[in-house]
Order: C-alpha cells, then sequence, then structure tokens
C-alpha cells in the first residue's frame, strides 16, 4: 500500500481529482480524498491512528451499476499470503457478494483486504495495513 505522502500524487497522475473542498482540514488529519465523476467512483486514503494501532486504510466506491454489474468480487481469491474468502448472500432477488481476507505483511503488520459488493449498483474495495502501538500514557 502506498503512504499518503506518495498516493496523492498517484492519485491524481490516474486521472483521480483531489477533493479540494477540506482539503486544509484534511491535510491536517493526513487523509486525501479523490473522485472519477464520470465514473462515479470516490477514493479515501486515511490513517489509522488508534491508541493500540497504527497504519493507512484505502477506499475505493463505486456507484454505477454500468460499471459494477457482473464484477465478480471472488476473483480475488488465491492473492499470495493471504486466508479468507468470499461470502454471498441473496435474498428477494438481490445478490450481495463480500470478500475478507488477511495476510501478514513483509514488515509484520496485518494486511487485511474486503470487497462487497451490494446488488449490481454498489461496489466497495477496502485495504488496510495496521501495526500494533503501545497507547500513551494517560
Amino acid at each position: 500500500m502506498l503512504n499518503r505522502t506518495e498516493a496523492g500524487a498517484t492519485a491524481a497522475s490516474r486521472g483521480w481529482e483531489i477533493e479540494p473542498g477540506s482539503a486544509a482540514a484534511m491535510a491536517q488529519i493526513g487523509m486525501i480524498a479523490a473522485s472519477k465523476p464520470d465514473e462515479d467512483a470516490s477514493l479515501m486514503l486515511m490513517p489509522i491512528d488508534f491508541p493500540h494501532q497504527s497504519g493507512e486504510n484505502c477506499q475505493l466506491n463505486v456507484f454505477s451499476p454500468d460499471r459494477v454489474e457482473g464484477i465478480d468480487v471472488s476473483t480475488l481469491d488465491g492473492m499470495p499470503g493471504f486466508l479468507g474468502g468470499v461470502q454471498r448472500v441473496a435474498a428477494d432477488g438481490d445478490v450481495a457478494l463480500i470478500g475478507r481476507w488477511s495476510a501478514i505483511g513483509p514488515d509484520g503488520g496485518v494486511v487485511t483486504v474486503s470487497a462487497t459488493r451490494a446488488t449490481e449498483r454498489f461496489l466497495t474495495l477496502n485495504m488496510t495495513t495496521t501495526h500494533p502501538v503501545d497507547p500513551p500514557e494517560q
């Protein structure tokens, strides 16, 4: 996963529009938000700064039936080093797929990947890497 310093430049070079509205506030917490309005997609890169863990989170959301229909999140099964799988849930004619995988990264951090397709319109891909940290003294 890219660090946030590199991620903004990488996203912009790949056609993502960095959201300017609250850029100053987002920069203070180390967050980047971007969109591709013509593709109904958003991207958020956020720090994971909890008392017992730190890391990075990247989330991609797509809200377009034309782009989401037919995507099979199970194609992520078999990522080298990752364990997990896809759960398929069907009700009232709709099908939702959620895939959850995790691995230990080369630096010892936990890496999680989730892919959710809810109906034929919504897709979310999420990747997080975290490392345990000693909580601050209180």
